[in-house]
């Protein structure tokens, strides 16, 4: 698996630290609006209940899912002949206009630009991977969901990218 530098580890730690924190809030919210903590009114109750389950929930999906991307590295991405296999759906080659290695939060990702007009291939709570810059679209995929080398996964991605579409521009 991909190696974390000292940065990155510690980025790693604080956001799931930071996850857990708020997720507790979340929970003492929610404990806070069952047992009427200093004879709170309903709508006090409610608003605490709503805002606890809102935040524990939210960061607990969230946590999930950064564990799952940066720690256990799933789904896994893989170059194929027709495109970008992430997991089991499939981004065309024809959608991608660049590939590279960026850092998001000290974390190491390989970013994949696309237009925005093209289709949001990643839907669910997997859609937060996607980044607005403009008229394009940056998709952020952790260097462990790639493989072992993000340098050396990354030029196998490029090259099967760039085979793709020179045989797209040749037809």
């Amino acid at each position: 698996m991909t190696t974390f530098g000292p940065a990155a580890r510690a980025s790693l730690a604080l956001m799931i630290i930071s996850s857990l924190i708020f997720i507790l809030m979340g929970v003492f919210l929610v404990w806070i609006a069952l047992t009427g903590y200093k004879n709170l009114d309903l709508f006090q109750r409610t608003i605490a209940l709503g805002m606890g389950a809102a935040v524990g929930i939210g960061f607990s999906l969230l946590l999930a899912l950064l564990l799952r991307q940066q720690i256990a590295g799933l789904p896994r991405v893989r170059a194929t002949a027709s495109g970008l296999a992430v997991g089991s759906t499939l981004i065309p080659w024809v959608e991608i206009d660049e590939i590279g290695a960026v850092s998001l939060f000290s974390l190491p990702h390989l970013g994949i630009l696309q237009l925005s007009t093209a289709p949001k291939r990643l839907r669910g709570i997997r859609s937060i991977q996607y980044m607005p810059m403009g008229d394009r679209r940056m998709l952020f995929l952790a260097a462990r969901q790639v493989g072992t080398n993000l340098e050396g996964d990354l030029q196998r991605t490029r090259e099967a990218w760039s085979r793709a579409r020179s045989i797209a521009v040749d037809t």
